[in-house]
């Protein structure tokens, strides 16, 4: 099929459109397979876009040709990203009673060699001074600026992914994110934007 070949060469457009032909699918498999328990903390939408992200990821390892290799293939993703978060939201809850102590060797060690002490009270101060501004203006963004910056900036998605994520093309987004950055620094330079 010329549009999985397209896609594996890194074609942005054909990856887009089987996206598309795909994720109705794998929707379906996911609203089918989640844990009832879990649906309520995670949909399954989310799991799907998490499978589409890691498949772009490495479209070019997928051996196959066929669009029924590719769903398989797919569904192999999903079948994993599903065990994972069935294994995350099922784990359990640390309970105090079955913590053990310190090794012997640990304890004979100085307290203060336990401890990080490489920033300053004032440096902690001033970060969270900073982290607190940094919020500030984030809160002056429109809502499609704050979530391109969370991808770009948090997140570390390519301008590809957040593309797929949000919608729109690649080069939309590296342009939203770019506005972004500008009205972020004006709002934390205290300039009206």
């Amino acid at each position: 099929m010329r549009l999985i070949r397209d896609a594996k060469a890194g074609c942005v457009e054909s990856m887009e459109l089987l996206i598309k032909e795909c994720q109705p699918y794998l929707l379906a498999i996911a609203n089918a397979e989640i844990d009832p328990n879990i649906a309520p903390k995670v949909g399954a939408s989310d799991i799907v876009q998490n499978s589409i992200l890691s498949a772009q990821r490495c479209i070019g390892d997928f051996d196959g040709e066929t669009r029924q290799e590719l769903l398989s293939w797919l569904r192999g993703i999903l079948a994993n990203d599903l065990q994972q978060t069935n294994r995350f939201y099922r784990a359990e809850k640390r309970y105090v009673g079955r913590e053990q102590p310190l090794p012997d060797d640990l304890s004979k060690h100085s307290p203060s060699r336990l401890i990080d002490r490489t920033e300053s009270p004032s440096t902690l101060m001033s970060d969270r001074e900073q982290e607190a501004l940094l919020y500030r203006a984030l809160s002056t963004l429109r809502d499609e600026e704050r979530q391109v910056i969370e991808l770009r900036n948090w997140q570390r998605l390519s301008f590809v992914q957040i593309g797929v994520h949000m919608d729109r093309s690649a080069d939309a987004v590296r342009k939203l994110w770019s506005r972004a950055v500008i009205r972020l620094q004006s709002a934390m330079d205290g300039d009206n934007v």
